[in-house]
Parts: C-alpha cells; structure tokens; sequence
C-alpha cells in the first residue's frame, strides 16, 4: 500500500477522466486540474468529496498528498534561477 496518493494518480487509478470528475463536483475541468497541480487549494470538504469520488474514503487526510500551492512570484523566481 502507498503511504500518500497524490490527486492525480488517485484520478488515473480510477479510470476517471478530469471533465467527468468535475462534472460530477459541478466544477470545471481547469478547476480540478489546478487543484491536481497545486495551483489552487482545495476545502477540506471538496477533498473528501474528491477522495469519496476516488474511492479513497478509508484513508486520513493524512495520507493524500497535495502539492504545495505555487504563486505567479514563485514561478518568476523559478524561470529566473534557470
């Protein structure tokens, strides 16, 4: 068993595109992708409906891995130290 599943794999695990995932939450596909890409944080209550969409409902929170959000000052300081 995996000690943390990122959103993402937990999605491709499940055979789930991201368009009917979102359909599903009633979001759109680049909100759930940013979210998947930490360019958005997510509520602990749109997590859990993430997780139970996923089949994740057993695991703590603790154990899904969220990427840290990124800002568009992080990002110029990335490209720039390139």
């Amino acid at each position: 068993m995996l000690e943390t599943i990122d959103l993402r794999t937990a999605r491709e695990h499940c055979k789930m595109y991201a368009k009917d995932v979102a359909k599903k939450m009633n979001k759109t596909q680049s909100w759930l992708l940013m979210i998947e890409t930490g360019q958005r944080e997510i509520s602990a209550r749109n997590l859990i409906e993430l997780m139970s969409l996923y089949g994740l409902s057993d695991l703590k929170l603790s154990e899904i891995f969220l990427p840290k959000k990124t800002t568009k000052s992080s990002k110029k300081q990335h490209k720039l130290r390139k």
